[in-house]
């Protein structure tokens, strides 16, 4: 019917990526060419924006007010949208590397200096495992590794001071949703003990031997983790389903308030019908947190929690098309 649609449309133009796929050509429509965008955007610094996005197999072009954006971490962080999603619980239960995307989206969107890190970060390790496999003298190794390290001492310093934020904020919501007396903490967990250039640049080399026999770099932020606990116990396997989805939503509320504090912009909220495995109190308590002046999109077969706090205009989807019903207080 074109609910997570329209949720999916409105935060491409946060960061220029969806929260379903990494491929822009699965953003078009089966069998078009590409898919075109457009929005009207009422900004609190720079009045009325217009932004076209669009997409297609070759890639995006994105333009602001007519003029074309060349360079997109000049774009990154303008429009800022959180996404609340049924698939955030993955963040918690699924791989590594969902982890350390939601980390990197989260950064890329406010930090371009992060984006550009980690950017070169990915390009030079591509060249550097390309010449692993192909077993090259170590003197080509080196002059990617030189490219490699400062990258990689940026993206890590970067990602502590996140995760220390982070879990500041989601450990005070998390007891406002869920009335807890045991608490959250997120913990970045490197896979390497380097923090500076020197140091990425002395375990690139004592590694080389290893990393040969598997024909790729084994540690460095792409092989980094988080890990969620509530109290000392990994969430994953020692709480409730209730209390993984409480600290899954009190972890993105976190990234709202970080995303808020860091760019000065209130956040736009696409809730993507996220609360039907909440109890009733949980469910409540998620609405209450959430800052009411902030703009919400909320899909559902339900109408969300109301207070005199947040008016809700009621839209009925159906053939792709929107129709406004009604207003509730």
């Amino acid at each position: 019917q074109g609910k997570s649609n329209l949720l999916e449309a409105l935060s491409l133009i946060s960061a220029l990526r969806s929260f379903r796929t990494r491929d822009s050509a699965d953003l078009v429509r089966f069998g078009a060419p590409s898919a075109r965008l457009r929005y009207l955007i009422d900004h609190e610094r720079e009045g009325t924006v217009e932004a076209l996005c669009a997409f297609s197999a070759h890639g995006k072009e994105v333009s602001l007010d007519g003029q074309k954006i060349v360079r997109f971490g000049e774009f990154l962080g303008k429009f800022p949208t959180v996404v609340f999603s049924s698939q955030d619980i993955q963040f918690l239960r699924g791989s590594p590397g969902l982890r350390r995307r939601f980390m990197d989206l989260t950064l890329s969107a406010m930090d371009a200096e992060y984006y550009t890190a980690l950017r070169n970060y990915h390009r030079s390790l591509k060249e550097r495992n390309a010449l692993l496999k192909e077993e090259a003298e170590p003197a080509q190794l080196a002059s990617f590794e030189k490219l490699l390290a400062p990258a990689a001492a940026i993206v890590v310093e970067k990602r502590f001071e996140l995760t220390a934020s982070l879990s500041q904020e989601m450990s005070k919501v998390y007891g406002e949703i869920s009335q807890a007396t045991e608490l959250p903490s997120l913990r970045y967990q490197p896979s390497s003990d380097g923090r500076t250039e020197d140091d990425f640049l002395a375990d690139l080399e004592k590694t080389r031997s290893r990393d040969r026999v598997y024909g790729s770099t084994q540690s460095g932020p792409h092989r980094d983790d988080f890990a969620l606990l509530i109290g000392d116990r990994k969430a994953r396997s020692h709480s409730s389903e209730g209390e993984q989805r409480s600290l899954v939503l009190a972890l993105k509320l976190a990234q709202v308030d970080w995303f808020r504090k860091h760019s000065g912009l209130k956040p736009v909220i696409l809730a993507d019908d996220i609360l039907g495995e909440l109890d009733k109190d949980r469910r409540e308590g998620f609405w209450r947190t959430l800052p009411p002046d902030l703009q919400v999109f909320a899909t559902g077969t339900a109408r969300p929690f109301s207070d005199a706090a947040r008016d809700w205009s009621v839209l009925e989807v159906g053939n792709g098309f929107f129709t406004n019903l009604t207003e509730i207080s």
